[in-house]
């Protein structure tokens, strides 16, 4: 008989194997190291402040300077920034875009040459400021 089945005749007697072999006994696990805590989160100081919807270009200005546009009040600057940046009457051939803050002598020497093509688009007090700004600049 082998070994095997004589330790399980001995289990079917009720009796206790003897194992010929020493038991070897079980060795500790290592336990686990608690983890260092997360630092707390610091709690957020003045938070996100929400920009109204249609903020359009009246900011356009704030990290630039440009001198025809800080004088527009801001509707004005949103109808400016419409028809003459983003272009939403149609791109005017000739025309050059106008850049906040860049070099903008050619748009005004040639803005009146174009006049007819977006008069209907624009208001009489941004066409006045136009006016003015080239008048004095030009």
């Amino acid at each position: 008989m082998s070994e095997f089945e004589r330790r399980m005749a001995a289990l079917a007697r009720g009796v206790q194997p003897e194992w010929s072999a020493p038991q070897a006994q079980p060795q500790p696990q290592p336990q686990p190291q608690p983890r260092a805590p997360y630092p707390p989160i610091a709690p957020r100081t003045g938070g996100y402040r929400a920009q109204p919807r249609n903020a359009g270009y009246a900011d356009a200005n704030q990290y630039t300077y440009d001198p025809f546009i800080n004088g527009l009040s801001p509707q004005e600057k949103n109808e400016f920034g419409d028809l003459f940046i983003a272009c939403k009457a149609g791109k005017f051939e000739g025309l050059p875009l106008y850049t906040i803050g860049g070099n903008n002598e050619e748009f005004f020497r040639k803005v009146f040459i174009y006049l007819g093509k977006f008069r209907k688009d624009i208001s009489a007090e941004l066409l006045d400021k136009l006016y003015l700004f080239v008048s004095k600049n030009g």
